[in-house]
């Protein structure tokens, strides 16, 4: 089933980019100039950062079934070309940069959310072995920390020194500023 989705959306993303291309080249001499620059930025930065706002929202949202995703995707992804299609026509190019940078920026939150909300979960009817076993569960608990695994950022203020150490050494108070991205229990 999966592997039918994600063939399917490939097939669709690949549409999509020669879509985006297509608008971009229609109408315009061969010549390049700064404008056309802008438009092919506002254009593709548009088209990505209209599917990753669509697929976020419905990642947040926790909808599972593919076909969402697909056509959310791509109905966002047109809305954003033709909006950076629109914006990238005008003088400025700060715009479509900042439409393009943000596009790239959001590739890796936007699969790895879409990825969560669609992780496939057993069913509430599936059952395993009851086991009654305390150590069972325990082991269970144990296995459930064991491993590496991304959180959200935990951000924290510490003294750098501890009180002896600044009476020792006779250095004057820091704080640091810890930001935690990983966690890991061997």
């Amino acid at each position: 089933m999966r592997g039918k989705f994600v063939t399917a959306f490939s097939r669709l993303a690949l549409g999509a980019a020669l879509s985006v291309g297509l608008i971009c080249g229609s109408g315009r001499p061969a010549h390049a100039d700064a404008s056309d620059s802008n438009v092919a930025k506002g254009t593709v930065g548009g088209a990505m950062l209209g599917a990753e706002i669509v697929l976020l929202t419905e990642s947040a949202l926790r909808l599972d079934q593919g076909w969402m995703y697909v056509v959310g995707g791509l109905a966002g992804a047109g809305a954003g070309a033709y909006l950076g299609y629109r914006i990238g026509d005008g003088d400025n190019n700060q715009p479509p940069a900042l439409m393009l940078a943000g596009g790239i920026a959001l590739i890796i939150p936007t699969i790895m959310g879409v990825l969560t909300a669609t992780q496939y979960a057993l069913p509430d009817s599936y059952r395993t072995d009851d086991a009654d076993d305390s150590d069972a569960d325990d082991a269970i608990d144990a296995a459930d920390d064991a491993g590496a695994r991304l959180t959200l950022p935990n951000v924290g203020l510490a003294q750098a020194f501890s009180r002896d150490e600044l009476a020792f050494a006779s250095r004057r108070r820091v704080s640091e500023l810890h930001l935690m991205l990983l966690r890991g229990v061997f």
